[in-house]
């Protein structure tokens, strides 16, 4: 890694780090790199891109606001919204695509086992969403340091700006 690819990992862990004491769950989705998709044309059989990693996480993600915060999520998206960082990993070593995430901001009340329940059956909805999911409290700033650990080399890729949302209600820390 050079210089410039070393302060560009710091400088956005430090810019992420500011929303760690936000942060409860640590979680882990595989993708299906491939899958037969329904048209009304027939079935197609379609690669996973980054882009359509993308579009599967953000469907999940709106599943799940919808789970924990029911309307609210709509009608008070500055507090009633999960904070999400969200990093696609795979992309540069041709790796299987996967999604680590770092979560924040669960409604009060929900247990781990029930967090655990509703992103499983979140993510087992999209049609790429694959069976194994990890769902762990989180301690200390490891994780995400973990998963950022492709910032680099490509710049910034790994992480799915698209799908890291941090809240309004948050940002006024």
């Amino acid at each position: 890694m050079t210089n410039a690819d070393d302060q560009l990992q710091r400088c956005t862990r430090t810019w992420l780090h500011q929303y760690r004491k936000h942060c409860t769950h640590a979680v882990t989705l595989t993708l299906k790199q491939a899958t037969w998709i329904s048209t009304e044309n027939g079935r197609v059989y379609i690669a996973l891109t980054p882009q359509l990693a993308s579009r599967t996480l953000r469907h999940a993600l709106n599943r799940l606001n919808r789970k924990l915060y029911g309307n609210g999520c709509k009608r008070k998206p500055a507090q009633c919204q999960l904070l999400v960082i969200a990093t696609l990993e795979g992309q540069r070593f041709s790796k299987r695509l996967h999604y680590h995430l770092q979560l924040g901001n669960i409604p009060a009340g929900i247990t781990d086992d029930e967090l655990r329940d509703a992103i499983t059956e979140a993510w087992r909805t999209t049609d790429f969403g694959d069976t194994e999911i990890d769902v762990q409290a989180l301690y200390g700033t490891h994780w995400l340091n973990y998963i950022t650990k492709e910032i680099g080399t490509n710049g910034t890729d790994c992480i799915d700006w698209d799908n890291t949302n941090v809240p309004e209600s948050l940002l006024q820390d």
